[in-house]
């Protein structure tokens, strides 16, 4: 129950909480006193995320004048919707909007907490805890998750990307994560990757790089050269081809959106050190070595990391990843793991390497995080050059 006005909390929040402490907290009958929600991100920045909430507050065990010491809690409250309630579906024709909806799976992360994905899991891998799934209406599902926090993409040694690899192959050789893809309706399939390119790729992206006045921008022009501008051009051109080298491979679970940002430092559920993995709403399956490319990509494209350093991560996430298969009881293909993560980082960071959104308003060292992604780009196309791709 709630017991005070003390709560800058949203409405739609409220009804939840106090069950959701009473969760957080391991006891009954907490009556919180105060709570505060600070946002996490900004709103209209995800089309399927409507709001990202961490709530923390005090709770106190209910009784006799309320005796009992306060206790702090904190946790995050992740409003999934429809892509048509996105603030930016007005920027879409209305005979698009509802194949958007239809492309884009709204409900899949739910789905994948509902069906306890978390338990299969390799040892040193865990989800979240989901305190509460409430549906509000048609279009808008609330998830009430452990909070947990840490620098994710900062400071990351070899070692580490190693050991998120080796866990990502573990999860996509998993038999028991691959019948809990099968449980979730709306898991993701190679159909999305042909969707990206044919919507967000064919309609901004490669006309972009196709044209010369992004490649003359002051932010862009210092790091571009003659070599990785005829050569983004010629990935643009492939592009098609190399979905289709992904959707031919052999299909495995994926987390969908594996970059260290989205990959937790914690403790596993019998205590050990353990990876601890948000944002399951790209959860499906995928080509062999997909959930490579984001990890070896989501700091490069923060500028948190150089793209020259993929040369030496590379060979060691694609070992340690068809190690991870291989202990989950499936037996990697070393060649299909190396092709997926290659065409995959392609298709999704090369094409994506020019920040277009922030070209019209550069903040400051966006010209190094433009150098780093361009010789993150200048990675993917020796990569697919020795690949034969």
């Amino acid at each position: 129950m709630i017991d005070a006005a003390e709560l800058a909390v949203p409405s739609l929040l409220r009804q939840d909480l106090p069950a959701v402490v009473d969760a957080a907290l391991g006891r009954r009958g907490m009556v919180v006193i105060r709570a505060q929600a600070h946002s996490i991100i900004q709103p209209g920045a995800n089309m399927t995320t409507g709001g990202l909430w961490r709530i923390q507050g005090t709770a106190q065990q209910a009784g006799p004048a309320n005796a009992a010491e306060p206790v702090p809690f904190s946790v995050i409250a992740k409003l999934t919707q429809s892509p048509l309630l996105w603030p930016g579906i007005q920027a879409v024709p209305p005979e698009f909007r509802g194949q958007l909806a239809e492309r884009y799976p709204w409900r899949t992360e739910a789905q994948a907490y509902a069906a306890g994905v978390s338990t299969a899991l390799p040892f040193n891998a865990r989800m979240p805890e989901a305190f509460r799934i409430t549906e509000l209406d048609a279009q808008r599902i609330l998830i009430w998750l452990e909070d947990v926090d840490d620098d994710g993409a900062q400071g990351w040694s070899d070692e580490q990307f190693a050991e998120a690899a080796f866990v990502l192959g573990g999860l996509a050789g998993s038999p028991d994560v691959d019948a809990c893809v099968t449980a979730v309706p709306d898991a993701t399939t190679s159909r999305r990757l042909e969707f990206f390119l044919e919507g967000v790729g064919t309609q901004l992206l490669i006309p972009a790089i196709m044209d010369d006045d992004v490649w003359r921008h002051p932010v862009v022009a210092g790091a571009a050269d003659p070599a990785v501008i005829s050569g983004l051009r010629s990935l643009a051109g492939r592009a098609p081809d190399l979905v289709n080298v992904l959707v031919a491979l052999p299909q495995f679970p994926m987390h969908g959106d594996a970059s260290p940002q989205n990959l937790l430092a914690g403790a596993s559920n019998v205590g050990d050190e353990a990876f601890i993995l948000i944002d399951w709403g790209n959860f499906g399956r995928g080509p062999a070595g997909f959930d490579l490319a984001q990890l070896l990509a989501g700091r490069v494209n923060d500028g948190d990391m150089p793209g020259s350093d993929l040369v030496r991560l590379a060979p060691l996430c694609v070992d340690a990843y068809c190690n991870g298969m291989a202990e989950a009881g499936t037996e990697p293909d070393a060649s299909s793991v190396a092709r997926g993560h290659a065409a995959a980082m392609a298709v999704f960071t090369g094409l994506s390497a020019l920040p277009l959104d922030q070209l019209a308003a550069p903040r400051p060292g966006l010209e190094d995080v433009v150098a780093g992604r361009l010789d993150m780009v200048r990675f993917i196309l020796g990569r697919l050059d020795a690949l034969g791709l």
